[in-house]
């Protein structure tokens, strides 16, 4: 699966629920911590692809 498969499917998902009015204070920081993960996995896939490019 690609990064930028990755980036619409997980920006959709992060989209909605940016969007969804019944999140509580809870909801709200775990969409936090999931903005902020799915960043991370985002640049670790980004150096992976540039690593395989140096290679290839």
């Amino acid at each position: 699966m690609s990064c930028q498969v990755l980036d619409q499917v997980f920006g959709a998902l992060l989209e909605e629920q940016r969007n969804n009015s019944n999140l509580d204070a809870n909801g709200q920081k775990k969409l936090k911590e999931a903005e902020q993960i799915f960043s991370q996995i985002e640049g670790a896939f980004k150096k992976i692809y540039a690593l395989v490019d140096f290679i290839v």
